[in-house]
């Protein structure tokens, strides 16, 4: 039937033949609405409130800032095919060249401000000026004020962005108190996590807590941060009312001036508390305890409770809640790594890869695919070997001498100076040199492979 309708663009409908529309090349649809187009994007909360509620906030604070340190704390190490070792441009390997561009960037510093800034404001936003990387720098959040794209989410120029009069406008638009300047899509890496509804800004766990919401009605829900505030500050006013000593004295008999002549006295009694007598028949003083509002510390747990599942961490619910034993945070803690942590250091490890370091090796003169350099969150674990092993696998020809000297040097410490050779010298000398980089190729893919395995078994527990 398909065949025949390419060439008659008709279709039956009741009896009767209709020419079929021939569908417009690219009207499937868009995915931002066109009168968005000549705004341009801005955050749905903007990020001035945000920081605000950060930095002030101790709770909020101080949960994201333990979640940084969870995703980016452990620090990171690079590995590259073992195929590509071979291959180096000025002295370098691929790895080596890496490792000196992230210690020229302070990339491990970097990180850490990334990871805090996705978890809290959903953004992180990498200024690369004139496109060059040696100048990279981290840009204030509150510097971009909106983000134009076309009607496809990118920055390539198209009609609607023409009929727009955006085409000089796609990119970054920063806030006049920044300069007010639009930064290329290609002068910036802009770590846009978890996106809602496909917009141009990322959003974090701030968002949740710094949005009202309509109720019905015409009422409106006060944001989170608001709300959590005005406890603190209800429970302040309680304590005062409520925690301090309220005493009614009593002289039965005495006129207002002997009132009034006792209301001095006693009013000029210390806070330490006095002793005195009188002969007044039936004077007492009677202790006021108002009654505290009734729900009041289930109302204060309601709101907390909603303000930490916003926060997105379960490690602060166990830790601020009496009862939780150590397995519990340890399992909340666990809970956490596999909700949050893992999924954001692969995000970071993504982008860092594809927006950072494959640009750069292609500048520097490397394949970046051949060369497969890797970011590895934590320490690099150094392979542990037995002495005894090394030595028995030299006898047996398993190893070379200057290999045998190299893992002794490597992995256990040796002070040797290491022995380059390219010929079979152990004892055995049965192999042939090809044989030898074969076996060699073989043993240290398999020792790495056991090593990124351990690493990946320690972070699931």
């Amino acid at each position: 039937m398909s065949f025949f309708r390419k060439f008659l663009p008709f279709r039956r409908s009741k009896g009767v033949l209709v020419q079929s529309s021939p569908r417009k090349k690219g009207s499937e649809g868009i995915v931002i609405p066109k009168w968005k187009l000549g705004q341009g994007e801005k955050p749905a909360i903007d990020f001035a409130t945000q920081i605000y509620v950060y930095t002030h906030d101790t709770m909020t604070g101080t949960v994201i800032d333990f979640q940084a340190g969870q995703v980016a704390g452990p620090g990171f190490h690079t590995t590259m095919e073992s195929d590509y070792e071979e291959v180096k441009v000025k002295e370098k390997t691929a790895k080596d060249f890496i490792d000196d561009l992230n210690l020229g960037l302070n990339l491990d510093e970097k990180m850490q401000t990334a990871a805090g800034e996705c978890i809290a404001f959903g953004n992180s936003f990498w200024w690369k000026p004139e496109g060059k990387l040696d100048d990279l720098e981290i840009l204030p959040l509150t510097a971009v004020e909106k983000i134009f794209r076309n009607e496809r989410g990118k920055f390539e120029k198209t009609k609607e962005t023409t009929a727009a009069k955006i085409n000089d406008k796609l990119g970054y638009k920063l806030t006049t108190a920044y300069g007010g300047n639009i930064i290329p899509p290609d002068h910036m890496i802009h770590f846009r996590w978890h996106p809602v509804n496909n917009e141009a800004f990322g959003s974090g766990v701030m968002r949740k807590l710094c949005a009202p919401m309509d109720v019905g009605d015409g009422e409106q829900r006060k944001a989170f941060f608001q709300i959590k505030g005005r406890i603190i500050n209800a429970s302040d006013q309680i304590l005062e009312k409520s925690a301090a000593s309220n005493e009614l004295w009593n002289f039965p008999g005495k006129d207002d001036e002997d009132v009034k002549a006792w209301a001095k006295l006693i009013k000029k009694l210390p806070k330490k508390g006095a002793r005195f007598t009188t002969n007044v028949e039936g004077a007492n003083v009677l202790s006021i305890v108002p009654e505290v509002l009734r729900g009041w510390n289930q109302v204060v747990e309601l709101i907390l409770g909603e303000y930490i599942l916003g926060l997105g961490s379960p490690v602060a619910k166990a830790m601020t809640t009496p009862g939780y034993t150590e397995a519990s945070i340890k399992g909340a803690i666990e809970l956490h790594e596999k909700m949050l942590i893992m999924p954001l250091q692969r995000f970071l490890k993504r982008r860092i890869e594809e927006n950072l370091w494959t640009p750069s090796l292609k500048t520097g003169g490397f394949e970046p695919i051949k060369a497969g350099v890797r970011l590895n969150w934590g320490f690099e674990e150094k392979l542990e070997v037995e002495t005894m092993e090394v030595i028995h696998a030299w006898e047996t020809g398993l190893i070379r001498t200057g290999e045998a000297r190299t893992i002794l040097i490597e992995a256990g410490g040796w002070p040797l100076e290491k022995l380059e050779e390219r010929v079979p010298v152990g004892p055995a000398g049965v192999l042939s040199d090809t044989e030898w980089d074969v076996i060699h190729r073989v043993i240290r893919e398999s020792v790495l492979r056991n090593v990124r395995r351990k690493q990946a078994d320690a972070r699931l527990g």
